[in-house]
């Protein structure tokens, strides 16, 4: 079999004596490099000379073009602020490749700031290629601008305003096959850009892509580098999640770019220590994914270089769905499969390894078709077997007609699940069966063409089978609850449980009580334990008044309605005026309530009216810093009624990042309404919760 050059140009971990040689060899002598710059690629990283983070990857005319954003010293604590422009890349082969240094610098932007120019993205249209890029306008909150150019080296030119109705970062525009395109940005949000693609067509929507369970996992969900690609008429949505040393780019699919979206899980391994900020391209028939890595063990050209941009292959597979990219480090030997009729999987996956690796292939066969024989650099019939990757190698798999037989389930109490799912399968192929009862019933034995009370099992298909999961009735019974001045908590919930179930039962007072006693079917002293239920039951807690200060209004702030640990109900934001909401899901210290500092309203003027009666109150203004990590990030100063003004509040310097802090104001309200008002001194003023206690 042939093997093109395009095939053969991934990399994977050398020695450190090799990578730092071919390293030597492939830049300039330490110093400036003049531009447009020219060198090869001789595995990852890509970029030697600066730092090149953030790479959106992009195949115009046979040609890719790449365009990245510049990490620079850290200043003042502040590692992002000094990045201020983005230089452009292009390669006819991934081989040969030119840097066409920078195409677009702050200084060229006359509606923002010095630094801040973040994750870019490009798109070609109507002959004009166009720039797309995050930037803290001058009134210090995150906007998306366009600059253009007549060719895809720049220099572009900004179009003196950023895009109405879009904040935030990470901007990525999708162009789908009928011309129109789309905008992608932080949070999941999009909308459809006019035929000039400077305007919003629409308001931006926020994006369906993940179950609930996702949307509330740190390290799963999404935290920033949105990007969308086509292939097969399937849409992907993609991401990149970051938390501590978990970074990983995952994915989700649905069938036109609105969504919405299935979850698929990650699409890439965690690379070497940074975001896996990512892009996906299709050049000469194989894709590739875009990304970049943290430097560490790379020496670099310039001080501040943090992040570097890599790519790899990657893979797809018969489903459509996507096999995890394997992130590789120095001159690689390449494997490509060959399989009509079935598949290859290979463990290690990815197809690009470090010469001399072993790597285990298993070919698996379409319904109807059975392995028959390895070809190419391999031979024989073992299957699953080895091959070591001393040279660029290509292997094919061969496939013969098999019959198929058929397998029907029945369970009129519950469900079996099948594994692989489909229910027609090919001859000898096992299939793993599991039993899910339904509630109130027990699974008991199998019947029909299985036998036995194993679950889950196996059942080899040699012909035709029927299967029957048999159940037995289990009894039943409720628990009703009572509580004033406080709530009870049961785990599992129920009402309604099976017997001999074990059930954790919680007495949580309000604010300002405490639990004293059970009543009714308990008699226990403790406010928490757990017991089994063997009966109905009915019952009750006490709770007694502390008399202390009671909550007259509490507000999470940018988030939803909460009731914290200690008994406070928060309503869902309201009241405000101005500013925005921004969350993150972090943990949060000296807090047992890290929920209700996990949102937040932001902006450069921020005011709470909040309507009470006239009286005396103490105001407790909660703040968490969960963005910035330095001190000096984030200032700004805090107005409530008439009292003096509390100026110059930087949480960081007062607590620590991710540490639950707290302002307490003694207020009197003379006119029905408890006025707060933040304004900015330094990036955006910013609060998490209020509490008022009278």
């Amino acid at each position: 079999m042939n093997i093109k050059p395009i095939q053969i140009i991934n990399g994977f971990l050398l020695s450190c004596t090799f990578l730092l040689s071919c390293m030597a060899a492939n830049d300039t002598q330490k110093g400036e490099v003049s531009y447009p710059h020219k060198f090869t690629y001789n595995g990852n990283p890509l970029v030697r000379t600066h730092g090149a983070a953030d790479p959106d990857a992009h195949v115009w005319n046979d040609t890719v073009w790449v365009y990245c954003s510049q990490d620079h010293e850290v200043v003042n604590g502040d590692t992002y602020a000094t990045m201020d422009g983005y230089h452009a890349f292009s390669s006819t082969d991934l081989v040969n490749w030119t840097d066409h240094g920078e195409v677009l610098h702050s200084r060229d932007i006359s509606w923002g700031v010095d630094g801040y120019m973040w994750a870019p993205c490009a798109a070609h249209k109507n002959g004009k290629y166009y720039l797309y890029y995050p930037h803290i306008d001058k009134k210090k909150q995150w906007r998306v601008g366009v600059a253009i150019s007549d060719q895809p080296q720049g220099p572009f030119k900004d179009m003196g305003q950023p895009i109405e109705g879009l904040t935030g970062i990470d901007p990525s525009v999708f162009i789908d096959d009928d011309g129109q395109a789309y905008i992608y940005n932080g949070h999941y949000i999009m909308a459809k850009l006019k035929e000039n693609m400077i305007e919003l067509a629409e308001p931006v929507k926020k994006l369906s892509y993940a179950p609930f369970d996702v949307l509330e996992d740190d390290k799963r969900r999404f935290h920033e580098g949105p990007f969308m690609h086509k292939r097969n008429g399937k849409y992907y949505f993609s991401y990149s999640n970051f938390k501590n040393s978990d970074y990983q780019g995952w994915y989700a699919m649905g069938d036109n770019p609105y969504g919405p979206f299935k979850w698929m899980g990650p699409m890439a391994e965690n690379p070497q220590g940074a975001q896996d900020h990512h892009s996906v391209i299709e050049f000469k028939g194989q894709w590739y994914y875009f990304y970049h890595i943290a430097i560490h063990d790379i020496p670099v050209n310039k001080v501040g270089q943090g992040r570097i941009m890599c790519f790899d292959r990657m893979h797809y597979n018969n489903d459509d769905t996507i096999q995890i990219v394997r992130h590789t480090r120095g001159p690689t030997k390449t494997l490509n499969t060959l399989a009509e009729g079935g598949s290859i999987l290979l463990d290690p996956p990815g197809g690009a390894y470090a010469p001399g690796t072993e790597v285990q292939v298993t070919a698996l066969g379409e319904l109807g078709k059975h392995f028959a024989s390895w070809g190419g650099d391999l031979s024989g019939k073992q299957n699953p077997t080895k091959i070591v990757v001393d040279q660029h190698k290509s292997i094919s798999a061969s496939f013969t007609p098999c019959p198929t037989f058929s397998l029907e389930t029945k369970s009129e109490q519950g469900r079996i699940f099948m594994n692989p799912p489909g229910g027609v399968y090919s001859q000898g192929q096992k299939v793993a069966l599991t039993v899910v009862d339904d509630f109130g019933y027990d699974f008991s034995s199998w019947t029909g063409d299985l036998a036995g009370i194993e679950n889950p099992v196996s059942i080899t298909m040699d012909g035709n089978k029927k299967v029957n999961a048999q159940f037995v009735t289990v009894p039943i019974f409720a628990i009703q609850t009572k509580a004033e001045n406080g709530i009870i908590e049961l785990s599992p919930p129920g009402p309604r449980y099976e017997i001999g179930t074990e059930i954790t039962i919680k007495a949580k007072a309000d604010y300002g009580f405490g639990f004293t006693s059970w009543s009714n079917d308990l008699s226990e002293k403790d406010a928490s334990f757990t017991f089994k239920i063997e009966k109905d039951m009915n019952i009750q807690t006490i709770f007694t008044d502390l008399k202390q200060d009671k909550v007259a209004m509490a507000i999470n702030c940018g988030g939803k309605a909460y009731r914290s640990n200690d008994g406070v109900y928060y309503s869902a934001d309201q009241y405000a005026k101005n500013g925005g909401t921004y969350s993150k899901k972090a943990d949060i210290s000296g807090t047992e309530d890290d929920y209700l500092y996990r949102s937040e309203r932001m902006g450069h003027d921020i005011n709470y009216s909040i309507p009470l009666k006239n009286g005396i109150y103490k105001a407790v203004l909660q703040f968490a810093e969960i963005y910035h990590g330095g001190k000096g990030s984030r200032i700004f100063d805090v107005a409530v009624e008439s009292l003096p003004t509390r100026k110059g509040i930087d949480i960081v310097a007062k607590s620590k990042p991710y540490t639950a802090y707290e302002e307490v104001f003694d207020v009197e309200v003379k006119d029905g309404i408890l006025d707060i008002h933040m304004t900015t001194i330094k990036d955006n003023a910013k609060i998490s919760a209020i509490r008022i206690l009278q």
